[in-house]
């Protein structure tokens, strides 16, 4: 049965009729990231762009931690780098987090991007191919 919101001692509307008002739209998330991170790859320092078809050239914004598990971060700037195609694939499942992205002082997973991270890419078997501190 439907609620009588009219019995209600306040309004369901908010004030600016957002339901979060004060969280950055997803392009301007974006945008922030390719700004702070200058149109280049974190990982490899590569200059990126928007749209191109190949995948060491085109820039993706990357979560460092994910948008599911915590929804409240998913447009933060601070938990999102600027990484190639290839080097977002190499990150997560579908690429076999062979590129670990971690605090360079701690060791533990990078959780902001405003800061230094040491990326580290590896081989199939776990052997470090390279890495960098960015």
């Amino acid at each position: 049965m439907p609620m009588d919101t009219r019995q209600l001692p306040y309004s369901k509307q908010t004030i600016s009729g957002e339901k979060h008002p004060d969280r950055l739209s997803a392009e301007a998330f974006r945008s922030a990231v390719w700004v702070r991170d200058q149109g280049k790859d974190r990982a490899t320092g590569a200059p990126l762009v928007k749209w191109d078809p190949h995948w060491d050239k085109q820039g993706q914004v990357c979560h460092l931690r994910s948008r599911g598990a915590y929804p409240d971060l998913a447009v933060d700037p601070d938990n999102a780098v600027l990484l190639s195609g290839r080097m977002h694939w190499l990150s997560d499942g579908r690429g076999g987090k062979r590129l670990r992205m971690t605090d360079p002082k701690s060791g533990e997973p990078a959780t902001d991007g405003s800061k230094p991270i040491r990326f580290i890419l590896t081989d199939k078997v776990g052997a470090v191919i390279w890495e960098r501190i960015s």
